[in-house]
């Protein structure tokens, strides 16, 4: 299921603690950012995920927060280093 069509309280679940793990910072431009103001960023994109073989790209291992305005300009580019470790490796 792609974030555009999760349930809008599954998206807030997931906003909810992908923001407390990224401790209310942008992983793009690393500011601060308000909850209003956010937006959840896949690192690896949707449009490539498929060629990687991975089950499921809406994990929270592929998603960091950012400013609406910084992942709209970030588009599908990759930032090397900002995927997520699961947890259960930590």
């Amino acid at each position: 299921m792609s974030l555009k069509c999760m349930s809008s309280i599954k998206y807030t679940e997931l906003k909810d603690l992908i923001y407390k793990l990224d401790g209310g910072v942008c992983h793009i431009c690393k500011h601060k950012v308000k909850y209003e103001e956010t937006t959840l960023d896949h690192i690896v994109p949707t449009a490539i995920s498929g060629n990687l073989g991975l089950l499921s790209t809406d994990d929270y291992w592929n998603i960091r927060l950012a400013h609406k305005s910084c992942n709209a300009r970030r588009s599908n580019a990759k930032i090397g280093g900002q995927i997520r470790l699961p947890l259960s490796l930590i």
